[in-house]
This record gives structure tokens, C-alpha cells and sequence, in this order.
């Protein structure tokens, strides 16, 4: 018998408030009665937090049900006896061995399902990138564009134009008083030099080590 891992991405899964609503790809608004998978759903509510998928979302899981477990599985410190509650949970489904697929979603926090349908109608951010060696997104409203360099490269950054780095880092760009503002850091608590260049403009930033090591810096162009 041969068998298949099928991939998921977990989106959230939380105690459950309240009604799960979705947008079908079809236009229509639905409360859900119990869990379903959706094909490319435009958004889901649920507990005043509204998931609109921007990309690659082609089949959706979602829905509130009863579970049952014991918090000792996670924690020796904690009872062994069940607790059961009503969890809400929203995941990607990628399918059987997927390659080369991508997915991108944005989290409304704060809100209603109006609110969410605002937001999936004219989305303030769009994904500029999207591969295995660079994630980008920008707020062109915010003036803010987020980038997520896995190793050296560039991409193209609006209103920033292009922007490069020769080491891996986590970027955020900001404008402050027509300037522009660079803050970096390494997750993995790397520091070193990081090169940034934004069109013609390069500055050389330097990573904090110790017990700094993987805080953020920031370099104004």
C-alpha cells in the first residue's frame, strides 16, 4: 500500500467565540454549522479576527467543533485529568506531496465581518515576493515594505526602489521626514555586517553580538 503525506499550514487555533463566517469563492456569506473545506474562500471571521487569503489558498479547512485533551501531554506540571472545549481552527490544506506551491494571508485583527470584506475588497498590503529565497510585503499606504532576505539578494520595493542585502536578514523599511529608515536583524542571533543598498544608496550595518545578539538596528538613508 503506498501512502501520501498531505501537507497543512496552520492559520490559527484557538478557543472558539462565537460564529465562524466565510465568503465562498461563489460571493456568498455563510455561517457554518460545522467544520468544511472551502475552495479559495476570499476571507473567514471568527472571535473579532477576520483571514483574508491573498494567494495560493486553493482548498481552506475551518470550522469550530467540541475537542477533548489533557494539558500533561504538553506540560508534566499540569492535570492529567480531560478538559473539553469549543476550538476553533483554520488551516491550508496544500494536498499530497505539493511542490513548488505558495500561499499568502492577511490577519484583520479588531474586526467584524464587514470590516474583513472591506478590507478583501481593496487590501492595503500586496505580496511583492513570494519564493524560497525572499518574502516581501508592502503597505503602500504605511509607507512600510517588510522584507525577509533567507539569503543575499534584491527585489524590487515600490516606493523604495530596489533593495538589497548580502547576507540573510529580516528587513523593515519606513519612511521618517521624507527619509528612509532601515531596521534589520538576524533571527537566528547572527551578528556581522549586513550591506543594505536601497537604489544607489548602500550603508553598511553592523549586527549586535552577546547579549544583544539578534535585537534589531536601525540605519537611516
Amino acid at each position: 500500500m503506498m501512502c501520501y503525506v498531505i501537507a497543512i499550514t496552520s492559520v490559527n487555533q484557538c478557543l472558539a467565540e462565537g460564529p465562524v463566517t466565510v465568503r465562498r469563492a461563489s460571493g456568498e456569506t455563510d455561517v457554518l454549522a460545522s467544520p468544511e473545506k472551502l475552495v479559495r474562500p476570499a476571507w473567514v471571521h471568527q472571535g473579532g479576527v477576520g483571514y483574508v487569503f491573498l494567494d495560493g489558498a486553493d482548498l481552506v479547512g475551518v470550522g469550530a467543533s467540541v475537542q477533548t485533551g489533557s494539558w500533561n501531554r504538553i506540560s508534566s506540571a499540569r492535570k492529567a485529568d480531560p478538559v473539553s472545549a469549543d476550538v476553533f481552527s483554520l488551516w491550508v490544506d496544500h494536498g499530497r506531496k505539493p511542490k513548488g506551491t505558495v500561499y499568502a494571508y492577511a490577519v484583520v485583527p479588531a474586526s467584524d465581518g464587514a470590516a474583513t470584506e472591506t478590507f478583501a475588497a481593496s487590501p492595503s498590503v500586496r505580496v511583492v515576493a513570494n519564493t524560497p529565497q525572499v518574502q516581501a510585503v508592502e503597505d503602500a499606504g504605511a509607507g512600510v515594505f517588510e522584507v525577509a532576505f533567507y539569503a543575499a539578494g534584491r527585489v524590487a520595493g515600490g516606493g523604495f526602489g530596489e533593495v538589497g542585502v548580502d547576507a540573510p536578514c529580516l528587513l523593515l523599511l519606513s519612511k521618517t521626514n521624507g527619509r528612509a529608515r532601515a531596521t534589520l536583524c538576524n533571527p537566528e542571533n547572527g551578528a556581522g555586517d549586513v550591506r543594505v543598498t536601497l537604489g544607489t544608496r548602500t550603508a553598511c550595518v553592523q549586527l549586535p553580538s552577546g547579549s544583544l545578539a539578534g535585537s534589531s538596528v536601525s540605519q537611516m538613508f
